[in-house]
């Protein structure tokens, strides 16, 4: 929670951390399993077109990368705000203050039905335009939800 901790306000506290969902993981393992046999392809057959190995480092690079912006993702609501930011290298945060919220909704698919992962959504209206801020993949997102809207509800009295 570098970003989060590095730009906190006076008496400003994390109040909840959501948790990535373990489907987030299923592609950048999967491109590196199919980097490693890729690569293996090239000894197996005992190749001198390198196009497998080329093709598994390129694998292995993009599955690492996504793998490291999952590590870096930060997500947190504060006291005073809800906080996401993104990236690796060059980062993408977005803030919204808790008095500017007008809602908080769950988005799910099918598949987040089944496996209980989905996106929170935060809404707000500021300048005449409607402003939405999303935690996406997280673990239980209707538990989480409501976490959300107690620690909320509960900073405010």
């Amino acid at each position: 929670m570098s970003y989060v901790r590095d730009t906190m306000q006076k008496d400003e506290e994390v109040l909840v951390t959501p948790k990535l969902h373990w489907v987030n993981y299923i592609l950048p393992y999967a491109v590196i399993a199919t980097a490693i046999v890729l690569a293996g392809l090239t000894f197996v057959l005992r190749s001198h077109d390198y196009g497998f190995l080329m093709a598994g480092v390129m694998l292995a690079f993009y599955g690492v990368y996504v793998m490291l912006e999952l590590k870096f993702r930060e997500m947190a609501v504060t006291n005073k705000r809800v906080v996401v930011r993104r990236g690796v290298i060059a980062s993408d945060g977005d803030e919204m203050k808790n008095f500017a919220l007008t809602s908080i909704e769950v988005e799910q698919t099918v598949l987040g039905r089944i496996f209980n992962f989905g996106n929170i959504c935060f809404a707000s209206a500021g300048s005449g335009r409607m402003v939405r801020l999303v935690f996406n993949n997280v673990d239980n997102p209707r538990r989480l939800k409501a976490e959300i809207e107690d620690a909320i509800e509960g900073n405010e009295n």
